[in-house]
């Protein structure tokens, strides 16, 4: 429920490994993938969602990665993108200003596609906002049932990354907001509980 920010890696395949803090390198992992093929001069960022078997969960643990835009957006404007990690979450809309559709039925695991695109940001004026998140399949977008509503600042010529995070029917949801290289190295991130949850 937190991120690590950006590490410089040669281009290419590698594979990552994961272990308890404090273990050596010596220790089998508990986790091991291997990333798609980095490209040289990108940008990426990986999620790993899920919750580990040793603490009760039956969602494997699993990454998914992004390549992230180097672009600045222009004046007055900011470009998002949602990830749903939220474990045991129904698929979601996520919503500006209470029914401005962003991304549309955004199921768990999954990077979503801007509203009406087949990209991932979704533009957004810059400033502050109410994001919520909707239950999907409630009619027209942006129709379902409230979730949730996190209250968040857009930074203008951004680019972010938005994640729905925590366990369904445990605790409050959160999200986490990130931004995105180049203009800040490492990503900086906040999180904000979502208020007004219900499961």
């Amino acid at each position: 429920r937190s991120a690590a920010g950006y590490n410089p890696v040669p281009a290419g395949t590698h594979t990552v490994q994961a272990r308890l803090a404090g273990l050596p390198a010596s220790t089998p992992p508990a986790l091991s993938w291997n990333t798609p093929a980095f490209l040289a001069g990108h940008a990426y960022t990986i999620i790993a969602h899920g919750i580990a078997s040793e603490f009760g969960g039956n969602t494997p643990v699993t990454f998914s990665p992004e390549e992230d835009s180097l672009t600045a957006p222009a004046p007055g404007r900011t470009n998002i993108r949602f990830f749903h990690a939220l474990v045991g979450g129904p698929a979601v809309d996520v919503c500006v200003n209470g029914t401005i559709p962003a991304f549309v039925s955004a199921s768990y695991g999954t990077w979503a596609n801007a509203f009406g695109t087949s990209t991932r940001y979704a533009a957004a004026s810059p400033g502050a906002v109410n994001v919520s998140l909707r239950a999907s399949g409630g009619g027209a977008p942006c129709g379902g049932r409230v979730l949730g509503t996190v209250q968040t600042n857009l930074p203008d010529r951004s680019n972010l990354t938005v994640i729905a995070i925590g366990r369904s029917g445990r605790g409050t949801p959160e999200v986490l907001v990130c931004t995105d290289a180049p203009l800040t190295v490492p990503s900086q991130c906040v999180t904000a509980p979502v208020s007004g949850a219900s499961q």
